[in-house]
This record gives structure tokens, sequence and C-alpha cells, in this order.
């Protein structure tokens, strides 16, 4: 490519008519800004023309095979000087990420977008759960109780859940020289130091009595810290042994 075929495909359109000029965008850039565009239309928010041409003319400069390159935060920092398309790229990227998502698809990630799942927006995120088997586990739990929930936030009701999963998880990692990752090897006494942990936790103001009162109480309702474990070697944890955990007796707390 010469020099002069190089600037006809990275320079910027001249601006006229309030007009967005596409040229020199690949096709599949072409779909996710107008898909993206129509998406975000149809959910209120308005956006004008010098929002988006920022953002084709990086995209343009860039060569850029995808919108999703602009995921990336070296790459999306370069957008730091246009604050509203910034706003339009964390949408548009939102919009499609979402194309095509199902509950099935979205349960392999670590953190999940609710709106896929219920409805209503909001994020799950067990990222914090730091043990493979543990947060699979709370994720193929979260999975089966999502929708089984009522009203208008049902990830609202499963969050605390998730939450005192992970100070279970933060104990495991602090307590025990293998961080708790090996589940055959978990004991009653990782509980009982688990509860131990919140008790010193709440006595030197690092969390509130609710929040360990939740903790305790979510706890015991997900029973096995490693839910679907038990002695079936098919589960997250792998044939975790039952008769040193509480019992999982499968009961579900009271509904939101």
């Amino acid at each position: 490519m010469s020099d002069e075929e190089a600037w006809r495909c990275t320079t910027s359109a001249i601006n006229a008519d309030r007009e967005l000029c596409l040229r020199g965008l690949s096709d599949r850039v072409v779909a996710e800004v107008l898909y993206g565009l129509q998406a975000r239309t149809e959910a209120g928010p308005r956006t004008w023309d010098h929002f988006l041409r920022p953002l084709c003319d990086r995209l343009r400069q860039m060569q850029a095979p995808t919108l999703e390159v602009l995921a990336e935060p070296e790459v999306f920092a370069t957008l730091a000087h246009v604050k509203s398309t910034r706003g339009v790229v964390r949408t548009m990227l939102m919009w499609l990420d979402r194309l095509g998502a199902t509950p099935e698809s979205e349960r392999r990630k670590d953190v999940w977008d609710l709106k896929i799942f219920t409805g209503p927006t909001g994020t799950l995120d067990f990222t914090r759960i730091s043990q493979p088997a543990l947060r699979e586990a709370v994720k193929h739990w979260a999975y089966d109780d999502l929708p089984r929930r009522r009203g208008k936030r049902p990830g609202g009701a499963v969050q605390p859940y998730v939450t005192a999963m992970n100070l279970l998880s933060e104990s495991l990692r602090l307590q025990r020289e293998d961080g708790g990752i090996h589940p055959p090897d978990l004991h009653r006494r990782d509980i009982v130091a688990f509860c131990n942990r919140l008790a010193f936790l709440t006595e030197t103001g690092k969390t509130t009595a609710h929040t360990t009162q939740q903790g305790r109480t979510q706890h015991r309702a997900r029973a096995d810290p490693y839910p679907h474990s038990g002695t079936d070697p098919s589960g997250p944890a792998d044939g975790g042994p039952a008769d040193r955990l509480p019992p999982a007796a499968g009961r579900h707390p009271r509904r939101a």
C-alpha cells in the first residue's frame, strides 16, 4: 500500500451536515457500530454525531478489525480526551457482548451480566473467590437459584450468598497452607476458623456486625461450602468428603 492509499484509509473525514462517515472501516466494524447505535437508541439515550465521530476516526486510524479491540484498557485510554465518546463505547461494547448471549454461555464467565438471566441490569462477580472448585460450585448454585427468585432485582437476593462465599474464600486462603484449593482436605475446623475470623473482623471494625451475621447465616443456609460436592465425583469439588463438612441438606432459605 502506497503512502497515499494509507492516508486515504486512515485520515479523518470532512464533517458535513451532521453526517457520520463510515468509509475506511471494515464491514464488521460498520455493522457493529450500527447495531450498537440502534441498541443504545432503543434503550433511551440520545447519541449525537459528535459522540460517534471521534470513535470512527480512532477505529479508522487503527484499521481495527472489530469494535471489541476498544475493550483493551490501553486502547480505551486513547479516548480519554472525549468523555462522551467513552460512554458510547462502553454501552456499545455492552450490547455487543449481550448479542447472542444466553444463560448457558454467560455462566462460564467469572462476572455475570444479570440482564441475560433475569432482565434487570446488574452483575454477579465471582472473581474474589480464588479457589477454582469453590468458584465453580458457587456459580453452579447461583445458576440454579437465580430463576427461582422473584421481584424487581433478583440478583440482589443472590448477592449476599456470593459475598459470604467471598469471605469464606478469603478465610481458606489465609488460614490453610494449600489455600483451600483441595476440597478433599477440608475439615470442619476450617468452618470454625471461618466463623472465628468473622468475629475477629467485627471486633476490629473491618466489617460490621450485620455483615458478620449475614456471612454466618448465608453460609449455614448454603450448607456445604462446596455445593454439589459430597461424595459425588462429578461435582465441581470432585468428591469432597461429606463427613468432614456440614451436611448439604439440599434445602433453600426463604425466597426474597
